[in-house]
């Protein structure tokens, strides 16, 4: 077994809380992206009067749409086959 030396378990220790301080940051980042993700379907759900909880943004730019990416009520369309501005579906071939 090798035998280490305290400069080695120290450069160890330090990387390992590098790695547990960038793990807390990025939950917080995460936690602030939610937030803000939630902002903008609850803004979105305002103006389009319909319930943000069924809204699913696409990642397809849709010029009709004042997002310019397509946007997809879930309750009315479950698969996402259908922009509320383009009625394209989510998956394109």
């Amino acid at each position: 077994m090798k035998k280490w030396d305290g400069k080695s378990v120290y450069q160890l220790e330090q990387r390992r809380q590098r790695v547990h301080n960038l793990d807390i940051a990025l939950s917080e980042l995460g936690r602030v992206r939610n937030e803000a993700r939630q902002s903008y379907l609850d803004e979105l759900g305002r103006i389009l009067e319909r319930d943000p909880r069924n809204l699913e943004l696409g990642s397809w730019e849709c010029e009709g749409s004042p997002t310019k990416s397509c946007v997809y009520d879930l309750s009315t369309d479950e698969r996402d086959d259908e922009c509320l501005f383009c009625e394209q579906p989510s998956e394109r071939k």
